[in-house]
Formats: C-alpha cells, sequence, structure tokens
C-alpha cells in the first residue's frame, strides 16, 4: 500500500504533509520483511525498477510524538496508526520557517503550512510548491469523496427531472381542462 494511501488530513495542511514525508510519500508499506523481498524479486524479473519499501514489522510499536507534531493533525486507518507516528511524530507543523526555526532542536524536525522544511540536521529545503503539491495525500479519499458527491448529484438531477415530468404532465392537464370549459362554455353560447 502506497504511503500516500494511508494518510489524510485536511486540504490546507496536505502541502505540509507531503512536504513533511518527503520521499516516503511515494514507499510502499507491507506487513513484513518477507513481502518486500518478493516484491523486490517480482520487479527484478519483470524489468519494472526499484521501490522502497517499509516492513512494518520493523516500525517500532511506539514512537515519540512532539506534542506540535503535524501527527496530530493527520488520521490513518488504526492498522497503519505506528506508521504514522513513526514517520511523522519528530516533525513539528510550524505557521513560518522562523517558527520552525525555534522549534527544530533535539532530532526534531518542522515543516510550514507552505511546506517549507528544516530537517533536523537543519538544512531548509523550500521555495515555490508546483500546482501538483499536496494531491498524492489522501488522493484516494478525496476521489471517493468526489464520485459521492457525483452519485448525489445523480441523483438529485433525476429526482428534478421526475418532478419536470410530473409538472408538464399537471399542467397539460390544466390546459386541457381550460379548452374543455372553453368548449363548454361555447355549446352554452
Amino acid at each position: 500500500v502506497p504511503v500516500s494511501d494511508l494518510l489524510t488530513t485536511v486540504p490546507e495542511l496536505a502541502v505540509a504533509l507531503e512536504s513533511a514525508l518527503g520521499d516516503a510519500v511515494n514507499w510502499l508499506v507491507t506487513d513484513s520483511v518477507a513481502q518486500a523481498k518478493t516484491a523486490f524479486a517480482a520487479l527484478r524479473k519483470a524489468s519494472k525498477g526499484k521501490a522502497a519499501i517499509l516492513p512494518m514489522e520493523l516500525v517500532p510499536v511506539s514512537s515519540p510524538i512532539h506534542p506540535k507534531s503535524i501527527r496530530h493533525q493527520v488520521n490513518a486507518a488504526p492498522a497503519y496508526a505506528k506508521v504514522a507516528d513513526w514517520l511523522l511524530g519528530r516533525v513539528i507543523l510550524a505557521s513560518d520557517l522562523d517558527e520552525a526555526a525555534a522549534l527544530v532542536k533535539g532530532g526534531f524536525s518542522a515543516v510550514t503550512l507552505d511546506g517549507d522544511v528544516i530537517d533536523s540536521e537543519i538544512v531548509y529545503k523550500g521555495g515555490s510548491t508546483h500546482k501538483n503539491v499536496g494531491l498524492r495525500v489522501g488522493l484516494k479519499d478525496r476521489i471517493e469523496g468526489l464520485r459521492n458527491t457525483l452519485d448525489a448529484a445523480d441523483g438529485d438531477v433525476r429526482r428534478i427531472g421526475n418532478e419536470l415530468v410530473d409538472a408538464n404532465t399537471k399542467l397539460d392537464r390544466i390546459r386541457l381542462d381550460g379548452i374543455h370549459q372553453d368548449v363548454k362554455g361555447a355549446e352554452i353560447a
């Protein structure tokens, strides 16, 4: 399972989350080292390149989580919570680079809302974000949400279409009733 499919957050933090993950956003997560080895063998056999795989059996059961960590703003299924803790627990969410610089100490790194990162070695990474940055994280959930919105809209269109047919039928009846009354009036006269 790709790491980018395991984690979700609010859209306002998607760029920060993707930046905090760095290359890990493209990693695959397996249950075991044996599964990782099997995947590598399959890639070699098919000449399909390389992959970075994180076997869950090697991820610590608990990882330190800073009180201001972005981890507190990220959702993960319970089965993958320890992966999220391990990847993000030591990444502090800061409003800007000045706050980030003040918070980076003791092996922690920081990410700003704009996606600038100061890593634990005090290396600054940042600049302009590409329009697609932040799209990979939670993409599956966003697609599902869009499908649900589309399904609801289709239902609304069908309902409104049925209401329109009913209204046209009633209008035709009203017109016929009016014509019948006009004919009766003409017959009497």
